[in-house]
C-alpha cells in the first residue's frame, strides 16, 4: 500500500520527501492490524475488524520471520477455516488460541499439525498468548469471525483487546 501511495504522489508530483513523511507517519485505520501495545519485547496488534480467513491469513503473512501466537475466534458466518490452518503451518505460528461460538468449528477446520488451545473468553486468550510468547515475538489478534457472540461489534472487540492488552505489566 505504501508503495502504491508512494507512486500514486509520484505521478500527482507531490515533493518525495512530504509522500515519505506522509506514509510514515500514516496510523492506518483502528482495529486493522493496528499495534496496540508492546510489553517485554512483545508486540501486540489488534486486527479486531478480521471477520473472515482471508483476512486472518493477510494479517499471520504480515510478519514473516517473527516468532506468531495467533488469536481468533466468534460467531460463525459459515466461512471454511481449512485455509486459515494451512497458512498457520506456513506461518510457523507457534500457537493459536480460539474462543467464541466457533471455537469447535475452527479446531477442527485448522488441522492436526496446528498447535491450539481453547479457551473461554478474550482476557484468557491474551494471557496464554502473553505465557507462550517469546521475546520479539508477535502476538496477532486477527479473529477471522465476526464478534457478534460476545461483543456490541468488532469496535467493541477492539476497544476491549486495547484495555486488556494494556493492562499487562513487563
Amino acid at each position: 500500500n505504501a508503495t502504491m501511495a508512494a507512486a500514486i504522489c509520484t505521478h500527482l508530483g507531490i515533493n518525495p520527501v512530504v509522500a515519505l513523511e506522509t506514509i510514515k507517519n500514516y496510523k492506518g485505520l483502528p482495529y486493522r492490524l493496528t499495534k496496540s501495545h508492546t510489553v517485554g519485547g512483545i508486540d501486540y496488534y489488534n486486527d479486531s475488524a478480521s471477520t473472515n480467513p482471508k483476512t486472518a491469513i493477510a494479517a499471520i503473512e504480515s510478519f514473516p520471520g517473527r516468532s506468531k501466537v495467533l488469536i481468533l475466534g466468534g460467531k460463525d458466518k459459515g466461512l471454511d477455516y481449512k485455509p486459515l490452518g494451512k497458512a498457520i503451518e506456513k506461518e510457523n505460528v507457534k500457537l493459536s488460541i480460539i474462543f467464541g461460538e466457533s471455537k469447535n468449528k475452527i479446531k477442527s477446520s485448522l488441522g492436526s499439525k496446528v498447535k491450539i488451545k481453547i479457551v473461554n473468553t478474550l482476557e484468557e486468550a491474551i494471557d496464554v498468548a502473553r505465557k507462550n510468547s517469546k521475546e520479539n515475538g508477535v502476538v496477532i489478534f486477527s479473529p477471522g469471525a465476526t464478534s457478534f457472540d460476545m461483543f456490541e461489534n468488532y469496535k467493541h472487540r477492539g476497544e476491549t483487546f486495547d484495555k486488556i492488552v494494556k493492562k499487562i505489566k513487563d
